[in-house]
């Protein structure tokens, strides 16, 4: 979270991507987005209880970009591909640190929101993150260069005093 001022600056500056319309009337706004996280990780002399020293060093590369469409405040789609890389590392990776080109999220999202206007109620189906709480439990494995995402269903309800939500997949 940068502040207040660089969350006004990021607006105007990328507001340009942010809705652009795929139909004459705008009810179709396209957003897209892109994150990338750069990282350079060193291990000097650490031996894990054997007798062979591991000395290495290497660099992790994540990327993510996408986009969202919504259809007349009900509606919305979502796709987010990824690309993890290592570079520069001796050893072979984990599947859980890289994948060089894959779907990290898509999902839609159907929005219903009853006459009284307290209660909203959202189902979202697709791969998508499931982040809850702490995240000690269920998490997005943001430690790993691929993040964690899971291929489910997931109903919300949102009211004043709660927030439920369940899902299977």
């Amino acid at each position: 979270d940068g502040g207040p001022l660089y969350e006004a600056l990021v607006a105007e500056e990328f507001s340009a991507i942010k809705a652009i319309p795929l139909a004459a009337e705008g009810d179709f706004p396209l957003s897209l987005h892109a994150s990338i996280r750069e990282q350079y990780e060193l291990f000097r002399g650490i031996s894990l209880g054997t007798d062979r020293v591991v000395d290495d060093d290497f660099f992790t590369h994540r990327i993510y970009f996408g986009g969202r469409v919504d259809a007349y405040d009900r509606l919305s789609t979502f796709i987010e591909f990824g690309n993890s890389t290592f570079i520069g590392q001796e050893n072979d990776p984990a599947p859980v640190d890289e994948d060089p080109l894959y779907i990290h999220q898509g999902y839609a999202d159907l929005f219903i929101t009853p006459v009284d206007g307290a209660t909203r109620h959202a189902v979202r189906v697709g791969r998508q993150e499931l982040p809850f709480g702490a995240a000690r439990l269920i998490s997005t494995r943001d430690g790993a260069n691929v993040r964690l995402s899971f291929d489910a269903a997931k109903y919300t309800v949102d009211t004043e005093r709660f927030r439920l939500d369940v899902f299977g997949g």
